[in-house]
């Protein structure tokens, strides 16, 4: 069972204020590069920095927090074809398992044991209506958007056994402990635990969801999933 963990709303009010000042204090930053000239030096440097698998953007993206969890990323639209979209989304069948030909790697099933989606052998993350979501390189330790493009990676740290995870402005948004199997926030409170099933359970007890086929050497994975990729799963409220 987690950590037991509170968060008084003054904390919370708090941090939220603390997140909003660096927001702002990383976008006047960004205009102030951007009319000294040298917007297009930061911008090849970040480029070069992800020149891997990913498609590089600048993204105002807001970054996993403990505090602002997101729901699971709709279906993204063709440019320039808006309404094609919307009856594609409409026309998209709900499913109860991947299908027959998926390679799967992970099935993922929400709090109420339904059908979520599944990660597949190649790190593509699919959500029930057979939509892609998401990308995750097992091999390198970061996850994409459905778009490939970067949103962050998993990094070891030197000693000890927990894993950083940071989004793709290079902020950490919390942390994994591989020896405990729990999901911290960065103040080192833990928001969710894994079991050694894949069975996902809140700070408050309840259960969010559940990894099938779930092993310890997945533990990169889903913290991927979970932190960058669908962090709507982890919301005590939601989900």
């Amino acid at each position: 069972r987690p950590r037991s963990c509170s968060f008084p709303m003054t904390s919370i009010a708090e941090r939220a204020k603390e997140l909003d000042a660096k927001a702002q204090q990383a976008a006047e930053q960004r205009a102030e590069e951007e009319a000294a000239g040298g917007q297009h030096h930061s911008d090849t440097d970040f480029a070069n920095k992800f020149r891997g698998t990913w498609n590089y953007v600048v993204t105002d993206r807001p970054a996993f927090n403990a505090y602002s969890f997101l729901p699971t990323p709709p279906a993204v639209k063709p440019r320039g074809e808006a309404t094609a979209a919307i009856e594609v989304t409409a026309e998209a069948e709900l499913r109860y398992e991947p299908p027959d030909d998926a390679e799967v790697l992970l099935v993922i099933k929400d709090r109420y044991s339904e059908y979520r989606g599944y990660i597949s052998d190649q790190g593509e993350c699919v959500n029930n209506r057979d939509q892609t979501i998401g990308f995750i390189n097992s091999e390198d330790g970061t996850a994409g958007s459905a778009e490939e493009e970067y949103l962050g990676s998993i990094v070891d740290q030197i000693c000890g056994n927990q894993c950083v995870v940071e989004d793709a402005l290079d902020e950490r948004c919390g942390m994994m402990d591989l020896g405990h199997a729990t999901i911290q926030d960065n103040q080192g409170s833990t928001i969710a635990e894994i079991s050694a099933t894949g069975k996902v359970t809140g700070n408050q007890g309840s259960q969010l969801g559940d990894f099938e086929g779930f092993t310890f050497t997945h533990l990169r994975v889903v913290s991927l999933y979970l932190m960058l990729v669908d962090p709507g799963m982890l919301n005590e409220v939601e989900g």
